[in-house]
């Protein structure tokens, strides 16, 4: 695989990962407070 790819399935890996991780964990934070876990 040449570095280019790698490094485009990396960062699509993060925004798809980063992305929902913010949506689900970020945007509640943001609206509700700090979480009481």
């Amino acid at each position: 695989m040449s570095p280019m790819g790698q490094s485009h399935a990396v960062i699509r890996q993060i925004m798809e990962g980063g992305w929902r991780r913010k949506l689900t964990e970020d945007l509640p934070r943001a609206v509700l407070g700090p979480s009481p876990m």
